[in-house]
């Protein structure tokens, strides 16, 4: 067969390989195959495969399932517990893996045990800092429902994990039986999970009655509130390029109490990026996000009267107060706990 005039040895004619060869290669290619005895049952197919950027195409989606493949056969690769340390914020070095324990208690475990204590010895064994807490149960800022022997409890909620400085938090929220809630957070201790009763009880050294009616001294105090960003300037507190102001809130507290930072303080201005307060400009109201924080403030009696406080430092973003003994952050779960949701 001559390819210019499209005749099979046959005598006939093939009508694919009429005109141009050049325009008509998949045929040529059939064509030939055919000479060699070997049948070209799909044409179009040969046709359609012998396009520039069909070739490209098939190559590069060749190149994309051999790296696809290569990424699963280096994940399967790693070791189950280095992927858990990453994920917890354990540094590994390169080549270590690190061992993973599993615990033998859960943060719910803590929590079930905690609530349902009826001795307070019970109730120690399951909270941090035992012997600390043992001689605050009785402080002046403590309520009857945080010291109840068991808990008069209506719904424990599990509310989330919180993560900070590569130490993990699980928060609960617990409805209480007059319908008051409360704070419980289970943090990981090197004798397991265990409850920050500071927390759940709200604790600080002087009782807000206390605070307001006496004032705390030059010193001031720590106290466990909500902190917003607030723009109430008032009295010896006007200036905003002075004063930074901010509101605290508590369940113990029966009013609002605006508090005031010296304005670019480095706690303050970090706080104020914290909180996304406004730089003074009355036109950009203060965004309402409350934080849970432990703060200094100084309180005299008269300007308590008006609501009003000095604000010295910030103790604790959060209100579980960091230390040595809370471990870094581990992989734990978190099944039902025991109690009606609300």
């Amino acid at each position: 067969m001559d390819p210019n005039d499209g005749e099979l040895r046959d005598g006939k004619s093939h009508p694919d390989l009429k005109g141009d060869p050049g325009t008509f290669r998949p045929a040529r290619v059939a064509g030939r195959s055919q000479e060699r005895g070997q049948a070209d049952l799909f044409p179009w197919f040969t046709r359609f495969m012998a396009r520039p950027w069909v070739k490209i195409l098939s190559v590069a989606l060749v190149i994309g399932i051999g790296i696809w493949v290569w990424s699963l056969a280096w994940r399967s690769a790693e070791s189950e517990s280095a992927v858990a340390a990453r994920e917890r914020g354990a540094e590994v070095a390169e080549g270590e893996v690190a061992e993973v324990v599993e615990p033998d208690v859960l943060p719910a475990d803590a929590v079930q045990g905690f609530l349902e204590a009826e001795t307070v010895e019970e109730r120690l064994a399951w909270t941090r800092r035992a012997e600390r807490v043992s001689g605050l149960m009785n402080g002046e800022s403590v309520s009857s429902d945080a010291v109840a022997l068991p808990i008069d409890v209506q719904g424990v909620n599990f509310m989330g994990r919180v993560l900070a400085d590569k130490k993990a938090y699980f928060n609960f929220h617990v409805v209480l039986g007059d319908g008051g809630s409360r704070l419980l957070a289970v943090v990981p201790t090197e004798a397991g999970p265990r409850v920050d009763w500071e927390v759940f009880a709200r604790y600080q050294p002087m009782g807000w009655e206390r605070i307001l009616g006496e004032g705390t001294g030059e010193e001031g105090v720590p106290v466990r509130v909500f902190v917003s960003a607030s723009d109430y300037y008032n009295y010896g507190y006007g200036d905003e390029e002075e004063w930074s102001c901010y509101e605290l809130n508590s369940p113990d507290l029966e009013e609002r109490m605006f508090v005031y930072a010296e304005r670019d303080a480095e706690f303050d201005s970090e706080l104020r990026e914290f909180l996304g307060a406004h730089n003074g400009n009355r036109e950009e109201r203060a965004p309402v996000h409350r934080q849970r924080m432990i703060v200094r403030i100084r309180v005299d009696s008269e300007e308590a009267k008006r609501g009003q406080a000095r604000l010295l430092d910030v103790v604790q973003y959060g209100w579980v107060e960091d230390g040595d003994d809370i471990e870094a952050a581990v992989d734990w779960t978190v099944p039902e706990v025991s109690g009606e949701e609300r």
